[in-house]
């Protein structure tokens, strides 16, 4: 890892290009002069960003495709180690009614911004699209997430309240990411930025162990000392009654044609937000 740090170091266009970001990278955006870095190579990209981004992060890296941003993540990792660069992939966007649909480029999402808010990663890396697609802002993000230690004070009621405002769905039992599930004073999650759900045992209102489990046994894998729990969805709310209250005024106004079918369609998602559901597959 570090020959292609020193590799780039030893190359003076590189050094050209550090200078220019160690000069001008910390002023004010109106400041700041354009810097071109042309006939470059892919991997001779990756290879300059790998030696950047470990004195210059967090890094934005905007690729001009998704498969683009997809090989260039892929070497710095091959050159830096893994994970430190992250893809954050283009959400897809889904038109018309549906009941179900896959969440995990919007978990992806959700891994790379928290893995950039917590220093896990030093870099995310995208197409143009991804970009410019809204999403959670940081200080939303770093509010909505829920860290939890052994032996903190937390009472079971304030833990549900606080995934369900952050995007969780409640379920009998676990069987995928954002997802919770409670039994007496266990709270199973399923963090999207966990590659393993986390059981959360509770004594009175303190938390008393957490551990990981597998899924299929359901049996504890490793205990752990503390979890940061990211949210479940970019799209989320304060207060599932306040959102409530919300759409059935909106409701009282609807005129037209067609206010039946949205009247139908709205009414759908004030029960799925009074069940615990998350919001991703709201019609509104």
């Amino acid at each position: 890892m570090d020959f292609f740090y020193n590799a780039a170091f030893q190359t003076e266009d590189f050094v050209k290009l550090r200078k220019y970001l160690e000069k001008y990278g910390s002023m004010p955006q109106e400041k700041r002069l354009p810097a071109l870095v042309t006939g470059v190579s892919h991997i001779h990209k990756a290879h300059f960003l790998s030696a950047l981004i470990r004195e210059h992060s967090p890094a934005l890296i905007i690729a001009e495709s998704e498969g683009e941003a997809q090989r260039l993540c892929s070497d710095i990792n091959a050159m830096n180690g893994s994970e430190t660069a992250l893809l954050y992939p283009t959400r897809e966007l889904a038109l018309g009614t549906y009941e179900a649909a896959s969440r995990e480029y919007e978990y992806k999402r959700i891994y790379a911004l928290s893995s950039l808010l917590s220093g896990k990663c030093l870099a995310a890396v995208c197409s143009a699209e991804a970009a410019a697609q809204l999403t959670i802002p940081p200080s939303e993000l770093q509010k909505r997430t829920v860290t939890l230690e052994s032996g903190c004070e937390c009472s079971q009621q304030e833990l549900v309240e606080q995934l369900i405002s952050a995007g969780y769905s409640r379920a009998d039992m676990i069987e995928g990411a954002g997802q919770f599930s409670v039994r007496g004073g266990i709270v199973d999650i399923f963090p999207p930025s966990s590659p393993e759900p986390c059981r959360v045992e509770f004594w009175g209102d303190t938390v008393d162990s957490i551990s990981r489990f597998d899924t299929e046994s359901q049996r504890r894998t490793e205990g752990i000392e503390k979890i940061d729990i990211s949210p479940a969805s970019e799209t989320l709310f304060d207060s599932g009654e306040s959102l409530c209250a919300k759409i059935e005024e909106l409701i009282k106004k609807l005129r037209g044609k067609k206010a039946e079918d949205i009247r139908e369609g709205l009414l759908s998602d004030v029960n799925r937000i009074r069940s615990e559901e998350h919001t991703s597959e709201l019609q509104s």
